[in-house]
């Protein structure tokens, strides 16, 4: 059986290409950004066809919280989380945890994932994001 596509993207990573490195200032407040337009791993998000690719998200100077969404309002909270005990639930102000110097590289489906929601629990950070594979064709 042949590799998939997702092996054959995580077997060919690419290094930041100079003009598709986004650095982006984050702050304390919970901002949603259009990720539909960037041209992700050779390709722009297009509902015609597949539109997987690996990213890869960078703290830098401070931990960053973050998800990814579907749509544009941006409810993260850093502080929220289930009371020890409570009973496991999923909610939208949930987000996960970028130290700060820490890399993280997934997989992102664009036609889900269009907006990358970011914030700090306090002061600034720069979020350094690119795509780290050619995008499925």
């Amino acid at each position: 059986m042949g590799a998939t596509i997702a092996q054959d993207q995580a077997a060919d990573t690419s290094p930041p290409r100079r003009g598709a490195v986004i650095a982006l200032t984050v702050d304390a407040t919970a901002r949603a950004y259009d990720i539909t337009a960037l041209d992700l791993g050779g390709y722009a998000a297009s509902g015609g066809r597949r539109n997987e690719v690996f990213v890869t998200l960078i703290a830098d100077g401070g931990d960053i919280f973050y998800q990814l969404a579907s749509v544009s309002t941006a409810s993260l909270d850093d502080t929220a989380v289930i009371a020890a005990g409570g009973s496991l639930a999923y909610a939208n102000t949930y987000a996960m945890k970028l130290p700060s110097g820490a890399a993280q590289s997934f997989r992102i489906n664009r036609n889900l994932d269009k907006y990358l929601q970011v914030k700090t629990s306090s002061g600034t950070a720069t979020l350094r994001f690119f795509a780290s594979s050619p995008a499925a064709t």
